[in-house]
This record gives C-alpha cells, sequence and structure tokens, in this order.
C-alpha cells in the first residue's frame, strides 16, 4: 500500500513508476540511512526547542526530494541543515564544544563530564585556604558540607551542579551562602578544583550519641564509602566536625588545620 501510493505521488510529479529499479530503491535506502543517522546526531547535540524542530521538519523534506529524484531541492535542504548547524554552534558554542568532547555525550546531553587529578598545585595554599572558608563559616553560622576527593573515587549525581572552578574562600562562602540554589547539601572538591556542588551523599544509618543532622549523617555516609575527607560545619551551633574513615571529629578553631592536614594525607593518597 505504502509503495503504491508512492508510485502514485511519483506519477503526479511526472515520473514513471517503472523508473523505481531495485538500484534506486538500494540508494535511496542508504541515503536514508545515512541521513536519518546524522539527524539522531544533531538531534541530541542540540537540545534547544527550535533547533530540533528544524531537524525534525527538514529532515523529512530531504528525503521526499531524495525520493523523488530531485537532487537539487535534496542538497539545499541539507545545505539548509548545515548553515543551522553552524549557527548553533555559534549561538550555543559552550554546549557544543562540550557535547563534543565525548561520543557518548552526543547521546546522553545531560553527562557530567569527570575532572582529571592532578598534583600539580599549591597544597599547602589549598590547606590556607580550606581554613579559612571553613573558619568564616563557622563565625558566620552558614551550615556547609566539603567532600575533598583522596583516591576513591566519588560518583558524581545526574543533577548536581557541575562547576570546575578554583578553591577560593570567597566562592566557597558563596555557594553556601543560605540565599542561593546550591547552598544545600555538599559539595566536592578534587585537587584544588571545586568539581561539583549540591551533591546529594548517601547518608549513615550508625547509631550517634546525642542530636546529629542531616549534614553530619550525610559525611559520615560518604566517609564509610570512599577514603574522602569531609568538613561539616554546623548551621545551628557554628561547630566544625571532620568525617573520615566512618568516624566523625571534632574540631576547635585552633587545631582545625592541622586535624585536616593529617586526615587529607593519612596513607600519603592526598590526591
Amino acid at each position: 500500500m505504502v509503495r503504491t501510493a508512492l508510485f502514485a505521488s511519483s506519477s503526479a510529479l511526472g515520473m514513471n513508476p517503472a523508473d523505481f529499479t531495485a538500484r534506486d530503491w538500494t540508494d535511496f535506502g542508504i541515503s536514508a540511512l545515512l541521513m536519518i543517522g546524522i539527524g539522531v546526531v544533531l538531534f541530541f547535540m542540540f537540545h534547544h526547542k527550535r533547533v530540533r524542530f528544524s531537524f525534525l521538519f527538514l529532515l523529512p523534506l530531504s528525503l521526499l526530494a531524495l525520493l523523488f529524484h530531485l537532487y537539487v531541492a535534496a542538497a539545499l535542504v541539507m545545505l539548509t541543515i548545515f548553515a543551522i548547524v553552524m549557527i548553533g554552534a555559534f549561538t550555543y558554542s559552550s554546549e557544543f564544544s562540550e557535547m563534543l568532547q565525548s561520543p557518548l555525550n552526543l547521546f546522553h546531553p545531560g553527562a557530567k563530564k569527570n575532572v582529571k587529578k592532578t598534583d600539580s598545585f599549591d597544597r599547602e595554599k589549598l590547606y590556607k585556604d580550606v581554613e579559612t572558608s571553613v573558619l568564616r563559616l563557622s563565625e558566620k553560622h552558614t551550615g556547609a558540607l566539603i567532600t575533598f576527593q583522596k583516591k576513591d573515587k566519588i560518583e558524581i549525581p545526574q543533577d548536581a551542579t557541575i562547576l570546575d572552578a578554583p578553591f577560593v574562600p570567597e566562592l566557597v562562602e558563596t555557594i553556601f551562602y543560605t540565599g542561593t540554589r546550591l547552598h544545600d547539601m555538599g559539595m566536592v572538591v578534587i585537587g584544588n578544583i571545586i568539581h561539583a556542588a549540591s551533591v546529594q551523599f548517601p547518608t549513615s544509618n550508625k547509631a550517634f550519641s546525642g542530636k546529629v543532622g542531616a549534614r553530619h549523617r550525610a559525611a559520615v555516609g560518604i566517609s564509610e564509602r570512599t577514603d574522602s575527607v569531609t568538613v561539616v560545619v554546623s548551621e545551628e551551633t557554628g561547630r566544625i566536625h571532620i568525617a573520615y574513615r566512618g568516624t566523625l571529629t571534632p574540631c576547635t578553631k585552633a587545631n582545625f588545620l592541622t586535624s585536616f592536614k593529617s586526615f587529607m594525607e593519612d596513607g600519603n593518597s592526598t590526591d
């Protein structure tokens, strides 16, 4: 039935159905598969509605043009698609470059890239910046949950926010400021880079003596699963704790830096 309809349409355009040889159908099939493949890649590469609508509208037109041997029309449609791709690449340049970083990301637009661990940074400066950040947060009673990745990789959920920004006290304070969207949940630091914020950590089921809040349970939870070092600042009291290897250790402002460095350098796994 479909083939009969196509023959009828081709006759209306002045074409003889007998012209559709086996080779014609083979050429059309190969061309259609190639164009559909390109269309699928482009569709997932640009997840903006207007660009996607353009592909959904133009690709069928180009297939019809090929079917009826209207090669000039098909070429014009393909040139239009190419122009849309170029315009989209410049208009959404950051998104476009991120999509091209990994072939898998073409089919997972929301996928997050991983940051390579590196030793090429000043650890002492990082430690001082961490101390400055934590003491400021403590003084202002700003709740915070900061995890420093060591050897064990921390899985970042899809709904977390990737930052890949330098670890500086001003940025840390801004992220955990109560009025910002990212202040809730945790921050993951790799080396001296704030890799992600608004990260949901698994909570610990361990029985604690006394009242323990959600941040502290999350800190212990991630420390039970990885060798990471997690700093927690209480929003209610401003008190500082460090979670490491499933243990929650209280710190004073005077001994925080010493304790933090000790946990970070434990086992010589400081990267």
